[in-house]
């Protein structure tokens, strides 16, 4: 989410086995999931996506189980290449979103190859 330290989190997800190729990872981009909550008490923290939220929306407007992992980025200059029929989504901050040099919105679904 960029306010804080929290990045957008964009998701993949396709029933062809869509995948994404990191070209630029930017700073501080990390794959997370809904951490381990409960677990304190033995001293594993929670851990976990920064913006639950914004991960939980992702996976939904995706079509995926809402606790599966998403990328997390706090700085952005993220570029990630489509190897197959693939549907992504962004939300959190307002950041610049584009595909295939087109602009687009975030907290929506977009097909990409």
């Amino acid at each position: 989410m960029l306010d804080g330290v929290t990045g957008s989190t964009m998701n993949s997800s396709n029933n062809q086995n869509g995948a994404l190729q990191v070209i630029n990872a930017g700073m501080s981009t990390t794959l997370q999931d809904a951490g381990r909550v409960g677990f304190a008490s033995i001293g594993v923290t929670e851990s976990g996506v920064m913006d639950k939220w914004a991960a939980h929306w992702a996976n939904r407007l995706c079509g995926n189980p809402t606790l599966l992992g998403t990328l997390e980025m706090c700085y952005g200059n993220v570029t990630l290449k489509a190897t197959a029929n693939t549907l992504i989504c962004v939300t959190g901050a307002a950041v610049t979103l584009s595909v295939n040099g087109q602009p687009r919105a975030l907290w929506q679904s977009w097909p990409v190859v």
